[in-house]
This record gives C-alpha cells, structure tokens and sequence, in this order.
C-alpha cells in the first residue's frame, strides 16, 4: 500500500500479490493510505476540504458471472460505488 505521484497528484495503490492495482484517479490528492484486514482507507481532497475514505478490498461474490470470484469482480464491485481501479478487468 503506497501513494504515488501522477504528475499532477498523489494516488493510493496497491499491490494484491499480482499487479499493481491503483485505487484512485482523480484530479485531487489521495494520500496516507493504510490497510488493515482487507480495508483501506486515505486522507482524500474532495474539493473543499479534507476527508477520510474507506475501500475493502475483499469482493463478496461472481459480479461478472464468469464463475468465480477475481480481479474483474472486483472492478465491477468497485464501479458501483464510484471507485477507479486502474489495471483491474472488468
């Protein structure tokens, strides 16, 4: 679990045993990411103020109905609640 820079701002990342998955992709600084039981959570910029976010990075189930549970439910978990991951199927 890192923060790395973009060129315009700093991202949350990370690495699942895999590939790198970046969690956010935005015009705002995510930074001070930290993980702990399969949640992560960062300070963000929202635009006007501070905030604090929260992601699982666990997936309850086959969202993509390919059969199992991967990466690409993941993605598709993660899109319905507004999240980017960059790098992941779906």
């Amino acid at each position: 679990m890192w923060e790395g820079f973009d060129g315009k701002d700093w991202e949350v990342l990370f690495y699942d045993g895999a590939s790198v998955i970046q969690l956010t992709d935005n015009a705002l600084d995510d930074r001070y990411p930290e993980i702990s039981e399969g949640q992560v959570v960062w300070k963000g910029d929202d635009g006007i103020d501070s905030e604090i976010f929260l992601f699982t990075s666990s997936c309850p189930g086959d969202f993509d109905g390919d059969g199992d549970a991967d990466g690409s439910d993941l993605a598709v978990f993660a899109a319905d609640f507004g999240i980017y991951l960059a790098g992941a199927q779906g």
